[in-house]
């Protein structure tokens, strides 16, 4: 498996020929994690009984002992070492030498008095330390996590420059960019393993903080501001509340609350063989603990999570070689699928679908023979903040084999129609993804049936069609599904259901996982609509959303980022604020001899200076010119509004010469 490798080294500008590799595996190697797991197998098995534990990842490993009292268990470590197929032993027989020199002990106590004794490995003495580094995770004898966050804080900030290095309130990386930067690698790399040494900033189920979680999360969230600054290019003295809303960040406790809270989501899908998994359904089981809790107890009673009620993704949910059990066929547009139905000859057609409605979800299967409806099997999934449109989707196919399997009138070949490329792209190689169990189950029990009618891959189809084309079967189907969305009453009975079916369906990670970014929104409006900047801005963009900035800067320069931001929140150099912070001596207007104060309304309507340049915004944009809020909120304003401020030269100083940006249309 090894063998027949190579490899080629790269310095600077320098790059090394092509070698072989006669020993270990190269760098990179995709195969070196599964390798790993298969090297470190049997030292793992040293532990034995309920007060040992080893974990390992890669070459980093730990050898975990319970006890009473550290007399007690630094024998047990010695002996995890020292006997036969114990540490040392794993040492000689896998060519990887264990230096006691270089083993790091740490004794987990509440007790800061409590004595620790050191530990003696074959001649060494090793000394206990107050902390320790594992997996990035900075951990202390207390497990108070003090040092791992200011550790946190402080990588937050390091890389928080590194971002700022990157663009300038004039020129550099425009905000998109800078925006995504910080998403997928700031927050990542500020908050990893947040779940271990982080707790939740309130209870989800009463919506009420958790004393000493918000003064934890704002520490954290220090960082943001300077982010803030790199995104938007706003001067120092923005508030930071207006400036969220504008790069739609969330806010430092919010922020922290959606990383907890999808972590959870997360290992509440995992499947019954993870380790993690009888951890986290004994926490549900027996609810909460007085005493010494652990992170998962915080989430599983804060975040109003039920793990037990969550759908499991698998890992691998079909063998990588099994091949599909149906064909398919996707026309390359509306018009070609209208076509390609009229086209089909198979007397057996049935049409499916999904449907969302007043915030339930359904699902529906009708049947036709030549062209005549025979049956309909509908289902009702729940509320969409629990399921969603392409789960619904996924139940319609598995209603249509239902259909196949259990009505007589039915020939084969058969068609099965659904207006969802997801789905039927999915359906071919499901994966471990939310939903795709669904189609997994679809899977089998076309295979299933295959065996049943003595069949072959040729005898089903799955097609797509167009939606809304006006054909009868999909109009029907729409309709059922809507029916079975808004009325559980309306769904077919039990017995004529799959048995996957007959109970309620686990719930959609995707679905829980837009449920509660909607309710940090929610939550998010509101803290802004508290705000004392909130009715500035609203009179500016009384639209205004957490996304709507984003998307009207989105295709402009950094430069012109940071002229809308700055006229936007009034923080911008002209004398009424740079005589606020003490940068100006006056806060008058120098253009008209100090009669009126220099503020943005006075920029761009009243200055008589700039009668003449006022004259031309007008000419391009009508009366729109006279309103604050559409100057400063609408697209169709940016190109008379940048000519405009480029014109006056009144920010030449700040920004140089401002560039026209290209129209929205372009």
């Amino acid at each position: 498996m090894l063998s027949g490798r190579r490899t080629k080294l790269h310095f600077d500008d320098y790059t090394l020929e092509w070698f072989n590799i006669t020993n270990g595996i190269g760098q990179g190697d995709p195969l070196s994690m599964i390798l790993y797991i298969i090297y470190n197998s049997d030292l793992v098995r040293v532990a034995k009984g309920k007060h040992e534990l080893m974990l390992a990842f890669v070459d980093d490993t730990a050898f975990l002992a319970i006890g009473k009292t550290f007399q007690e268990t630094h024998e047990i470590l010695w002996d995890m070492l020292e006997r036969s197929r114990g540490g040392f032993e794993w040492s000689d027989q896998h060519n990887s030498c264990f230096a006691p020199s270089k083993f790091t002990l740490i004794d987990f106590t509440l007790n800061r008095l409590k004595e620790c004794p050191p530990l003696v490995v074959r001649g060494d003495t090793i000394n206990p330390n107050p902390t320790h580094k594992f997996l990035r995770v900075i951990l202390n004898q207390e497990l108070r996590w003090c040092e791992h966050t200011a550790y946190a804080i402080s990588k937050g900030a390091r890389y928080t420059m590194l971002l700022r290095c990157l663009t300038r309130t004039s020129q550099g990386v425009p905000t998109k960019l800078t925006h995504q930067l910080y998403q997928t690698v700031v927050i990542p790399c500020m908050l990893y393993a947040a779940s271990v040494w982080l707790r939740p900033t309130y209870n989800l189920e009463f919506n009420t903080p958790l004393r000493g979680s918000i003064g934890t999360a704002k520490r954290i969230a220090q960082t943001q501001p300077t982010a803030l600054l790199a995104i938007t290019g706003a001067m120092r003295s923005s508030p930071s509340d207006s400036l969220e809303i504008h790069a739609s960040l969330l806010p430092g406790p919010l922020l922290i609350q959606c990383t907890l809270y999808n972590f959870l989501i997360r290992i509440s899908s995992l499947p019954i063989h993870h380790p993690l998994n009888p951890i986290v359904t004994h926490i549900v089981k027996w609810g909460s603990v007085k005493r010494h809790k652990s992170a998962l107890h915080y989430l599983v009673q804060n975040l109003a999570v039920n793990p037990r009620t969550m759908e499991t993704i698998h890992p691998r949910p079909d063998h990588p070689n099994s091949h599909t059990p149906f064909t398919t066929s996707i026309a390359g547009s509306k018009e070609e699928a209208v076509v390609d139905f009229h086209q089909c000859n198979n007397c057996t057609m049935i049409f499916t679908d999904g449907s969302s409605t007043n915030g339930k979800v359904g699902a529906a299967a009708s049947l036709y023979i030549d062209f005549n409806h025979i049956a309909t099997l509908r289902y009702h999934l729940g509320n969409d903040t629990e399921h969603t449109v392409f789960k619904a989707k996924a139940v319609g196919l598995i209603l249509a084999m239902q259909l196949l399997l259990s009505r007589n009138e039915v020939t084969f070949p058969a068609t099965i129609f659904a207006d969802n490329q997801a789905v039927i792209r999915s359906g071919v190689h499901p994966t471990a993804k939310p939903g795709h169990y669904l189609l997994f189950r679809f899977r089998n029990l076309v295979r299933h049936l295959h065996e049943r009618k003595d069949l072959d891959h040729m005898s089903i189809n799955l097609n797509w069609i167009a939606g809304h084309a006006d054909i009868e079967g999909n109009e029907l189907a729409d309709r059922e599904a809507k029916l079975a969305a808004l009325r559980s009453n309306m769904a077919s009975p039990r017995r004529e259901l799959p048995k996957l079916l007959r109970k309620r369906l686990p719930l959609s990670i995707s679905a829980m996982k837009q449920a509660n970014e909607d309710h940090l929104q929610k939550r998010w409006q509101e803290e802004w609509m508290a705000s004392p900047r909130h009715p500035y801005i609203n009179t500016l963009d009384p639209n205004q959303t957490t996304r709507s900035f984003m998307k009207l800067v989105g295709r402009l320069k950094k430069k012109h980022t940071a002229i809308y931001v700055q006229l936007r929140t009034g923080h911008i150099p002209l004398n009424k604020h740079l005589h606020q912070i003490k940068k100006s001596t006056s806060q008058s207007c120098l253009q008209c001899e100090g009669h009126h104060v220099e503020t943005v309304h006075h920029l761009l309507f009243d200055c008589p200076r700039y009668a003449r340049e006022r004259h031309i915004l007008r000419q391009k944009i009508g009366h729109n010119a006279l309103s604050t809020s559409h100057l400063l909120s609408a697209k169709p304003a940016q190109q008379a509004l940048f000519r405009f401020i480029d014109s006056t030269k009144c920010l030449h100083s700040t920004f140089g010469d401002i560039p026209i940006p290209q129209s929205s249309k372009d």
